[in-house]
């Protein structure tokens, strides 16, 4: 797992994942299992151009703005997944 974030973020991450939730596979989420993690990282981040296209930082109220407004280019998955993770009272 920590070898993903390396790979793809560039994160080389000393501390341990923190477990949030795990979604059942489905329509939503593409067929697959996925499990959420939480980590805190105050390092660069380096994106891997072979596994993502790009990236940005938004406001996690933007960010339900834009799912509430029918969630143009992003995911299912990514709103189903951002959605549980509002309901813990995070972000």
């Amino acid at each position: 797992m920590f070898g993903q974030l390396e790979e793809e973020l560039g994160i080389v991450a000393a501390d341990a994942l923190e477990p949030l939730f795990k979604l059942p596979a489905s329509a939503n989420t593409g067929w697959e299992f996925v499990w959420v993690y939480r980590l805190t990282y105050d390092g660069p981040l380096h994106l891997n151009a072979e596994e993502i296209s790009g990236g940005d930082w938004f406001a996690p109220a933007a960010i339900d703005a834009w799912i509430s407004q029918g969630g143009a280019d992003l995911t299912r998955s990514f709103q189903v997944i951002w959605q549980r993770f509002r309901g813990l009272g995070s972000g």
